[in-house]
């Protein structure tokens, strides 16, 4: 019985926590959602490392960090929670970090889950990039 109530007592704020991603926008998909919270949990993450993190295609994590980014594609705004640069060692390889929204965001959405739970600061490039 003890497993029961587990569970049962867990389901509220599995339900809070998809209803913070929905606030996110309506149309974002789970792996958006994903995206967003390896970001967080890795800033200054690759975006080869975000594939295969998610164990999504290249173009998929390009795509969806549009879609979290300031824009989306067309010119078309996006969400404006994420900020990608080019590594400065590598231009090539973009690296991926959340911007002041995104880390605000990112806490009220796991903190349904977890109301303990606390992003800690993110550090870009030494300090040096993504001063808003």
């Amino acid at each position: 019985m003890t497993h029961a109530r587990r569970p049962t007592a867990a389901l509220p704020r599995a339900v809070d926590f998809l209803s913070a991603c929905r606030e996110l926008a309506p149309y974002v998909p789970a792996q958006t959602v994903t995206c967003l919270l390896v970001i967080a949990s890795r800033p200054g993450i690759t975006m080869q490392e975000l594939a295969e993190e998610t164990g999504l295609s290249q173009s998929s994590c390009s795509r969806n960090v549009a879609v979290l980014s300031r824009w989306e594609t067309y010119g078309k705004p996006g969400l404006g929670l994420v900020e990608a640069f080019e590594e400065p060692r590598e231009r090539r390889r973009k690296i991926v970090y959340l911007t002041a929204d995104g880390q605000q965001k990112v806490q009220s959405i796991v903190g349904k889950l977890d109301p303990s739970f606390k992003l800690k600061p993110q550090t870009r490039l030494g300090g040096l990039v993504g001063l808003q």
